[in-house]
């Protein structure tokens, strides 16, 4: 890291041969030697419009970008085909001990250049089996914690209306135990709403319980069966309820 040894993979006459292999640093080491640009209508050439920006010809031929660094000599970083680039990253991460993606970094830009090296550092390391073995697992447990169990079961519902298909569906879930029961019906008039209710409970409330609170939403249908209550024969009663906020059941 401190940069007292040597990095591997340094070969000037293998990079060579390498930079002779990709069709953009070839086309980009002719328009250097000839003193040419390409045509501004060839939108088909970026890397090669990128490179002619930053780019030299060394004197052994092989393409460099000069790197100044403040108080220290500059030095030739070697260009990097795409192709091999992130084959190069993978062993200097390797050989290096697996160090982070800025101890990478900078590791590589003291000898190497390419395009798009923040992005394939950043690949590098995090496709690492293990420095991902490393890494601090996310927490997904939620916080819980405990209360105060219900009175009774039976006494707190939840009911709502869907619209699908062209039918109305009223669905009713009792808070406690979360059992859900739904029926289809004709309208959203409270006639309905209350017959419809009316049946889905029945079999929900106990007998000597108190009287059950349905929370709905305020639509004009449950707005007009707030404070009603309907006696049965067998002792129990409902008590319609519909509170500021809407306690809508999920689906």
């Amino acid at each position: 890291m401190r940069g007292a040894q040597k990095l591997p993979f340094t070969n000037r006459s293998a990079w060579l041969a390498l930079q002779s292999e990709c069709s953009d640093l070839r086309r980009t080491c002719a328009h250097l030697r000839q003193g040419t640009r390409p045509s501004k209508r060839l939108t088909n050439i970026r890397d090669v419009k990128r490179y002619l920006n930053v780019t030299t010809v060394s004197r052994d031929g092989l393409l460099v970008v000069r790197r100044h660094t403040p108080l220290a000599a500059s030095t030739d970083c070697i260009v990097v085909p795409r192709a091999v680039l992130d084959g190069l990253l993978t062993s200097l991460h390797i050989k290096l001990d697996h160090p982070t993606a800025t101890q990478l970094k900078a590791v590589v830009q003291r000898y190497f250049y390419a395009l798009d090296m923040d992005a394939a550092v950043q690949r590098v390391t995090n496709g690492c089996h293990r420095c991902a073995s490393l890494k601090k697992a996310p927490v997904f447990m939620s916080d819980q914690s405990t209360c105060d169990p219900p009175e009774v079961v039976g006494s707190t519902f939840a009911a709502d209306v869907f619209r699908r298909d062209r039918q109305f569906i009223l669905v009713v879930r009792e808070c406690v135990t979360s059992f859900t029961l739904s029926s289809l019906i004709e309208d959203e008039r409270r006639e309905t709403l209350r017959d419809a209710l009316l049946r889905l409970c029945l079999g929900l409330c106990p007998l000597d319980g108190p009287f059950a609170v349905i929370r709905t939403d305020p639509a004009p249908g449950f707005a007009a069966l707030a404070g009603m209550r309907s006696s049965q024969s067998t002792g129990w009663s409902l008590k319609w309820a519909t509170p500021k906020t809407s306690t809508k059941p999920s689906r």
